[in-house]
């Protein structure tokens, strides 16, 4: 699979915006060394990211304590299986592991977290109760 163009990136994010995506980037010396997109009305933090070299800074930290002020009734996240560091990083900022599942539109291996109301998930959401007297 190709990486998106510079124009569809474009587009997305515009498309993203007008449907409620709340951006924060983080500029350090003039330049966007990291960023954070949230879809607070679904409690999804979507997108956080943080350069290579500016990793081990607090970015990261100062990025997800950002999601955790904007969705105090929680949210949940994906991240790719394969990126140890940061699943690494979120079990330490005290979200908890949900599950695995494949991303949607890639077909990747994705691992979900989740964090609510300060206090850790359990990986099990409440069970819906099923509607009485059936048929």
């Amino acid at each position: 699979m190709e990486p998106p163009s510079v124009d569809e990136l474009r587009s997305r994010i515009d498309g993203e915006l007008a449907s409620g995506w709340v951006l924060t980037v983080a500029v350090r010396s003039g330049g966007v060394v990291g960023f954070l997109a949230l879809k607070p009305r679904l409690g999804i933090l979507d997108q956080l990211f943080v350069l290579p070299s500016a990793q081990g800074q607090g970015i990261g930290t100062a990025l997800l304590d950002r999601a955790k002020r904007e969705m105090p009734g929680g949210f949940r996240l994906r991240t790719a299986a394969a990126n140890e560091k940061a699943r690494r990083f979120y079990l330490r900022s005290g979200l908890s592991f949900i599950g695995e599942g494949i991303h949607p539109k890639n077909g990747t291996a994705v691992c979900h977290y989740g964090w609510q109301d300060n206090r850790i998930w359990r990986g099990t959401p409440t069970p819906v109760p099923s509607p009485q007297g059936g048929g």
